[in-house]
C-alpha cells in the first residue's frame, strides 16, 4: 500500500501534471506523497498492527462502516461516469486495451523479473499478483484533480477490472510458480 501510494503521488502526479498549470516542484511532490490521507491512514494502521493496538469497539465499528461506505461510493461514482460512456466505443478503444495490456500483463512480468532478484516464494507471488490487479477506484477522482478526464479513467478501471477476470488467474498460474 505504501509503495502504490508513493507511486501515485509521485510518478503519476508528475505525469498527470505535464503540460498543465498544475505542475509541482519536487519539494511539493514529496510533501504531497507523505502528507496525504491515504499515507497517513496507512501509517496509523501499520502502527496499530505492529504494536497490537486494539481499538475500542465503537471506533472499530465506525471505521469499518466508513470503509464499507467508501468502497460503495467509489463504485457508484465510477458507475455514474460510465453511464455517460458508450460501452461499444469503450470496447473498441485501442488505448484502453493498451492500458490494460501494460497494467495487467506487462507490469506483473516486470515485477516477476525484477522482484525475483530480491524475493522468492510467497512474497514474490504476492508482488506479482498485486502488480497485476486492475486500476483502482481512486484513479478517476485523482486524475480529475489534475483537470484530466475522470470519465476516461473510469473506462480504464472498468475494462481493467473485466479483463483481470482472465489475467489474474493466468498470472497466478504462470508467473507465481516457483
Amino acid at each position: 500500500m505504501f509503495v502504490s501510494t508513493l507511486y501515485l503521488f509521485t510518478i503519476c502526479s508528475i505525469l498527470l501534471s505535464l503540460g498543465t498549470d498544475k505542475m509541482k516542484d519536487s519539494a511539493k511532490v514529496l510533501k504531497d506523497s507523505f502528507l496525504n490521507l491515504v499515507f497517513i491512514s496507512g501509517t496509523i494502521g501499520f502502527i496499530c498492527f505492529a504494536k497490537s493496538i486494539v481499538l475500542p469497539k465503537i471506533i472499530s465499528d465506525a471505521l469499518q462502516f466508513s470503509a464499507n461506505t467508501t468502497v460503495c461510493l467509489s463504485m457508484i461514482y465510477i458507475g455514474f461516469l460510465l453511464a455517460e460512456a458508450n460501452l461499444k466505443e469503450v470496447m473498441k478503444d485501442k488505448e484502453v486495451y493498451i492500458f490494460c495490456i501494460l497494467s495487467l500483463i506487462i507490469t506483473p512480468i516486470i515485477a516477476k523479473a525484477f522482484g525475483g532478484l530480491f524475493l522468492d516464494g510467497m512474497p514474490l507471488a504476492v508482488l506479482v499478483i498485486l502488480m497485476g490487479t486492475p486500476a483502482g477506484a481512486l484513479l478517476p477522482s485523482f486524475v480529475e484533480s489534475y483537470g484530466k478526464s475522470a470519465r476516461r479513467a473510469s473506462q480504464y478501471v472498468f475494462m481493467s477490472t473485466i479483463l483481470s477476470l482472465i489475467t489474474l488467474p493466468l498470472a497466478a498460474e504462470f508467473l507465481c510458480r516457483s
